[in-house]
């Protein structure tokens, strides 16, 4: 979309660090490809007018980049583990490499238990519930979906977001099996 006046942004690693990246920009999109995973930036625009006057700075934003990790019950080939073209095999494996605030988008299928111990992370189905299911695995399987939040209560616990799964194989321990959806919706 184009804008009536040209757009100046600055970024830096604090708010007192913030140097111009990008100037004369016309659109209200931009993409700043040189940033590192799990690192707080800053950003601030200024607007020029046709007459050449700069507007004060805009007030900082602080965006906080984080990885996107990718499972599939396909095999692809690529050099990044857990990238859209080589996703995860399994829920844990992304679990396990993920860290705080990271995103693990689940393609269609069926996959094993897993268990989040102490990490604020989003585990989402990229198809819902109905394309997706998590199952135990054994008869010994005391949990499908296991979600520790706190090893140590001096701190709080973490943002955990799971969404859209179908949870089957639930033991009760009277005996019989329940199932279960979880959604956001």
């Amino acid at each position: 979309l184009p804008i009536c006046f040209p757009v100046t942004i600055a970024r830096g690693v604090s708010r007192d660090s913030l140097i111009v990246i990008a100037r004369g920009l016309d659109s209200v999109y931009y993409v700043d490809k040189n940033l590192e995973v799990n690192k707080e930036y800053f950003y601030a625009i200024k607007v020029t007018d046709k007459g050449g006057a700069a507007s004060e700075i805009s007030d900082i934003l602080s965006p906080k980049t984080t990885n996107i990790y990718y499972v599939d019950t396909v095999t692809r080939k690529s050099m990044t583990p857990g990238s859209l073209n080589r996703p995860f095999n399994s829920i844990q494996e992304a679990i396990n490499a993920s860290m705080d605030g990271d995103t693990i988008l689940v393609k269609p299928g069926n996959y094993a238990s897993f268990k989040i111990s102490n990490k604020a992370v989003v585990v989402k189905s990229t198809d819902g519930a109905s394309k997706t299911f998590v199952s135990a695995t054994t008869q010994s399987d005391f949990y499908v979906v296991r979600v520790d939040g706190n090893d140590n209560d001096s701190r709080p616990y973490k943002s955990i977001q799971i969404d859209g799964f179908t949870i089957n194989g639930l033991k009760n321990w009277r005996g019989g099996d329940w199932q279960g959806i979880v959604t956001g919706k």
